[in-house]
């Protein structure tokens, strides 16, 4: 589990220069929990087995690991049976039985992200993580979203220029590239035209649901 130490920053007051940091915060994200599927393949090539059966692993990597990105599903099967390269056919069956299991509404499917129908959102560390796995990319909007929120929250403001790094570190990236900071950038300007953040003085501050929102 990820432990953040993050001095607590107040936004400033209207007329007032921001101030020195004061007491620290913690903000916990969750242990990212991979699947083990423990599977063999039934007599045949990966590409081969039953669409029906592929979806009933397509659901169970789901089910531990929601919400998901197709390849890290993909990815999670090929390797439990010691396939190391996902060539066209692997991909067609792959993407055959996610929409099986999506049609058996196992699973639903957002984009490129699979969840699981009882998924509850967490902010996960993926520090321990393949760094294949640990791509921006690979981490679903609702996810980042949530870690921008409680970054905010936990430290009653955030300098502007500091809230991609802070939110990175929350899903173990240790280093925010351009890439992450603009997937983390392009939710929170998500989240300002939804009324979900203010930026005053240099200060982006979590407001929560706009006014007169259901």
């Amino acid at each position: 589990m990820l432990v953040l130490h993050r001095p607590l920053k107040l936004a400033p007051e209207p007329g007032q220069e921001a101030g020195p940091a004061e007491s620290p915060e913690l903000i916990e994200s969750n242990d990212y929990v991979t699947t083990d599927l423990g599977i063999v393949l039934p007599g045949c090539e990966l590409h081969e087995v039953p669409t029906s059966q592929l979806a009933v692993w397509v659901a169970r990597v789901v089910e531990t690991e929601s919400p998901v990105h197709q390849d890290i599903v993909g990815r999670r099967i090929a390797l439990a049976v010691a396939v190391t390269r996902r060539g066209d056919r692997i991909q067609s069956a792959m993407s055959a039985a996610v929409a099986a299991a999506t049609h058996n509404n196992e699973i639903e499917r957002r984009g490129e992200f699979l969840h699981h129908v009882d998924t509850v959102v967490r902010v996960r560390d993926r520090s321990t993580l393949d760094s294949t796995e640990r791509s921006i990319a690979h981490i679903c909007p609702e996810e980042i979203d949530l870690a921008i929120q409680e970054t905010l929250e936990a430290t009653h403001g955030v300098a502007s220029q500091e809230i991609e790094p802070l939110v990175a570190r929350r899903f173990g990236i240790s280093r925010a590239s351009k890439e992450v900071r603009t997937v983390i950038s392009s939710q929170i300007q998500q989240l300002q035209h939804a009324g979900h953040i203010m930026e005053r003085l240099g200060f982006l501050e979590w407001i929560g649901s706009p006014e007169g929102a259901q």
